[in-house]
């Protein structure tokens, strides 16, 4: 029985870390949507919207605590603006749920001017004050969206 149990965990395990790839190749892809049946089946998976995490290969040179995203907060990372609104509008509070690196979505995509994520996230509700408090990771610490923000474009959205 112990051994059925450890295959089946290993298993959901495998299932789960697909589920997580699946949805990175996603966000990565061109045009992307996300609707709410695919949520739920990302879900169904294992996919934990507000603190699973995103595994990215550290090939910008960031410290490992920058790399820490939630689905959410990757997906506004790369400025995927239609997935990022698939999800808020399917996952209730996600909007300003940081991920384990104290980023924000709108932090996230503040920090890489994209204007057009950041206006949604305003739009969507998304607290243009909240600050980021995560010691891990210092260049980034006590500053809010505005502070993250090197465009000016994004910043007058800010």
């Amino acid at each position: 029985a112990r051994i059925a149990a450890a295959e089946e965990a290993a298993r959901i395990a495998a299932a789960e870390e697909a589920a997580y790839i699946s949805f990175k190749n996603l966000v990565n892809t061109e045009n992307a949507t996300l609707t709410a049946e695919m949520i739920d089946n990302y879900i169904a998976a294992g996919v934990d919207f507000y603190s699973g995490e995103i595994a990215i290969n550290n090939q910008e040179g960031h410290s490992t605590d920058f790399l820490k995203f939630t689905p959410f907060t990757y997906a506004a990372h790369k400025g995927k603006t239609g997935i990022v609104e698939g999800i808020i509008a399917n996952q209730s509070g996600i909007v300003d749920e940081p991920d384990a690196s104290g980023f924000t979505g709108l932090m996230r995509a503040a920090k890489n001017e994209d204007l057009t994520t950041v206006e949604s996230l305003i739009e969507e509700g998304s607290d243009v004050t909240k600050i980021h408090n995560n010691s891990d990771v210092q260049w980034a610490g006590g500053k809010t969206d505005y502070g993250l923000a090197s465009d000016a474009g994004v910043r007058d959205a800010l």
